[in-house]
């Protein structure tokens, strides 16, 4: 549920983003077929690019580790404000999805109730075929002229009248399927319900719907003025039904400007290519982080290896790591260490000192190699560990499946590693 919610703000953010870029960029444009593309190409990007993640790699060095998680890959979000707020107040996540569910419902149920209204005007009127191909449908209720999928609605009044301009109006939205654009436009506003700009969209593809109509006709040889004094009669007619393309009047300063405006140039269609910019804002928004340790260092818990797995579960017990590069550790261990040691320890600190941990030292064939400043120390010498000869400055224990890559199958028993200094006194 958190993360549908999340889906939904991210979607609304990316449209708002694009909706202002487009009344920036294409607000006075002539380009009405770009206009288009974009408005419908804002609503499929709003849709998809949620779901689309950049991962960046984070290498963290062995400097940095200081707690057992630093050791395990993780993956997070760049900028993980909403995942955060979310996370904060779950009591009120079913709250706001329950709001979000009741206006969906609601948007759906005014689409359905607006569908069935033009589909029982179109049973309900009086059928002729055109040429074209197209259904006219010639209804006795005052309404304002509009088109739906392939059928053209027109009052008797506009029938009887034979106005050829606004047959050739609606045949062009007919033409250019506005019908579907508005269909998607609608379930995207249900969808989106919450959002203002979702319905400043829905209405620029509308305004956009009825520029391309006007077109059409005046490229037909209409002479522009008629044209327009045959919009400005419809000002007082009725309300146009809301799924339609109607001949409406509602956009009728616009409508009129745009058609006294000069035309665009092509060449300037170029200036949408700053969308990509945006989008790539959108997609670093979206991003993760993944942050992997480099190499793979010997872990030593309590001064005895161990494995990742283990010392995870010991998360919460643990001090902070003692960290040792490969170099450092070469002189006491003898042989290098590739990925370098991290060292933790449990809230016992002060673990006492033990040879070889569960093993009997009396027998050789059971007894590890032992390490000793860098250089291998003899079986038989094993005892001065238990004297006053030296003093213990570091120790750790390696089990076989840590000791053998480094050291090879002499310490299939482990190895005991030990950094001495002689005791002056």
């Amino acid at each position: 549920m958190a993360t549908f919610l999340i889906y939904q703000i991210k979607v609304a953010l990316l449209l708002a983003l694009l909706y202002l870029f487009y009344k920036v960029v294409f607000r006075h444009w002539t380009l009405h077929r770009l206009s288009r593309f974009y408005l419908l190409g804002s609503m499929l990007v709003s849709l998809l690019l949620p779901f689309c993640s950049v991962t960046f790699h984070h290498t963290i060095s062995l400097n940095e580790v200081t707690q057992v998680t630093d050791l395990v890959p993780t993956t997070t979000a760049a900028m993980p404000l909403l995942e955060e707020i979310t996370s904060k107040r779950p009591p009120l996540l079913w709250p706001v999805f329950l709001l979000y569910v009741t206006g969906v419902v609601f948007m759906s149920a005014r689409l359905l109730r607006a569908t069935r209204q033009i589909i029982q005007l179109i049973r309900s009127g009086e059928r002729v075929r055109t040429a074209e191909g197209v259904n006219l449908i010639v209804v006795d209720a005052e309404i304002v002229s509009c088109s739906w999928m392939n059928h053209i609605l027109l009052s008797r009044d506009d029938y009887n009248a034979g106005r050829q301009e606004i047959l050739a109006h609606e045949r062009a939205h007919i033409n250019l399927h506005h019908s579907l654009d508005l269909l998607l436009a609608d379930i995207f506003t249900a969808m989106q319900w919450f959002n203002p700009f979702v319905w400043r969209l829905r209405k620029e593809i509308v305004t956009i719907h009825e520029y391309q109509a006007d077109e059409a006709v005046l490229k037909q040889g209409t002479d522009t003025r008629v044209y327009q004094m045959l919009i400005l009669s419809k000002v007082a007619e009725a309300k146009s039904l809301q799924v339609a393309d109607s001949f409406s009047a509602s956009l009728l300063k616009s409508r009129i400007r745009m058609m006294d405006n000069p035309r665009t140039s092509r060449r300037k269609a170029w200036k949408t290519i700053y969308v990509v910019p945006l989008l790539g804002i959108a997609l670093l928004a979206n991003a993760n982080v993944n942050y992997q340790l480099a190499g793979h260092p010997l872990l030593l818990l309590d001064r005895e290896s161990v494995s990742l797995e283990a010392l995870v579960a010991t998360q919460g017990v643990t001090t902070e790591a003692a960290v040792f590069s490969s170099t450092e550790m070469a002189r006491i261990f003898g042989n290098p260490v590739p990925g370098g040691i991290v060292s933790f320890y449990t809230t016992a600190t002060d673990s006492p000192f033990r040879l070889v941990p569960g093993m009997n030292i009396s027998d050789p064939d059971d007894f590890p190699l032992l390490i000793v400043n860098g250089v291998e120390f003899p079986y038989w010498r094993r005892h001065e560990f238990f004297s006053d000869r030296w003093v213990m400055k570091w120790f750790a224990f390696l089990h076989a499946e840590e000791a053998v890559p480094i050291y090879g199958e002499k310490a299939r028993n482990g190895a005991f590693i030990a950094n001495v200094t002689f005791n002056n006194q």
